[in-house]
Formats: C-alpha cells, sequence, structure tokens
C-alpha cells in the first residue's frame, strides 16, 4: 500500500518522502524509485529515544509536501502537522 500511495502522489506531482522501520534494503528502494527521493529509515534501534526519532522524521521530511511511512509508530502519527489555531 505504502509503496502504490507513494508512485501516485508523486505521479500527481507531490514532492513524497518516504520512510521504513527496519534496515533491509528491498523496500527502501522501491519506495525511493515509486516516490522519487531516497528512503529514510525509523527505528528505535537505530535511533534511540522518541526524540530522536521524531528529530530523524522532521530532518528527512523538510522540503517534502507529504509523508509516507510503512509501519508507523504512534508517536510520529500526527508529527508535522500544521497547527490551525
Amino acid at each position: 500500500m505504502a509503496l502504490g500511495l507513494c508512485a501516485a502522489l508523486a505521479a500527481r506531482g507531490l514532492a513524497v518522502q518516504p520512510f521504513k522501520k527496519g534496515p533491509d534494503y528491498i523496500d527502501p528502494s522501491w519506495l525511493s524509485e515509486a516516490a522519487g527521493r531516497a528512503c529514510r529509515t525509523l527505528d528505535p534501534f537505530f535511533c534511540g529515544d522518541d526524540d530522536r526519532l521524531i528529530a530523524a522524521f522532521l530532518a528527512g521530511a523538510a522540503g517534502a509536501d507529504i509523508s509516507a511511512s510503512r509501519r508507523p509508530r504512534p508517536r510520529l502519527r500526527g508529527v508535522g502537522r500544521p497547527v490551525h489555531t
């Protein structure tokens, strides 16, 4: 699903930043190809605590119109969304 979503959004002209949990190389390669941007890994084992994980997400998402993640962590849901008051 994430692969198709990345491809569809990129085809509409959006800058899509894909993310993935885990150290494998096949899924990130496919996601990178579909989105046109390098897929980044968000894994608690490599990032450490939640603050570092969120910082890695925000840094990786810079310049993207939208971010897509396979198996996002609950703490990342909604991070970086514009806040309307």
